[in-house]
């Protein structure tokens, strides 16, 4: 199970502050039909049944419970400029803590150039510089919305990846 909250308050132009926890619950276990095969409980001899139904048994796992908090800024919000700065924190049970931050710029509402960083003091972390941008336009019907994003993440080893978004809203 997966828990979250978000609290937004009035202080420094509207900061919100977020919780969650991940993989809450009980251990993982493997079952079902795919635990199903047929052996031969003597392979040295001929002539006997080779077709004998048997379960593999598995043991049991717990997911990694993950806590999360983050806090997000509009220090900026005119009809002109609007300005984002975010950042997370993570704790996972079962590996290093780190931090993400994050910034966006809005044009007019219009025009986004949002940058950020994942997994700031992470030993060994894989990549972690992102970048962005998104164009936004109103459409003439009922306060639709129609948006162009691209952004970029550099992964590391496997190199950078390249996230394309087209998406009405109405």
């Amino acid at each position: 199970m997966d828990l979250g909250v978000q609290f937004r308050t009035d202080f420094f132009g509207g900061l919100t502050l977020g919780a969650a926890v991940y993989n809450f619950g009980t251990d993982m276990r493997m079952s079902g039909r795919d635990l199903r095969t047929f052996v031969d409980p003597d392979p040295t001899r001929e002539g006997n049944n080779n077709r004998i139904p048997a379960n593999y048994e598995t043991d049991s796992w717990s997911l990694p419970l993950n806590f999360q908090f983050g806090v997000a800024l509009r220090p900026i919000q005119t009809r002109m400029h609007q300005l984002l700065l975010t950042a997370d924190a993570l704790h996972p049970s079962a590996n290093y803590e780190s931090v993400n931050v994050g910034v966006e710029y809005g044009f007019q509402q219009r025009i986004f150039l949002r940058g950020g960083y994942h997994a700031l003091f992470l030993p060994e972390a894989e990549g972690g510089l992102s970048a962005g941008l998104a164009v936004h336009q109103v459409l003439p019907y009922a306060g639709g919305l129609a948006k162009l994003e691209y952004a970029y993440r550099d992964s590391g080893r496997l190199g950078g990846v390249h996230i394309v978004g087209i998406g009405i809203t109405f």
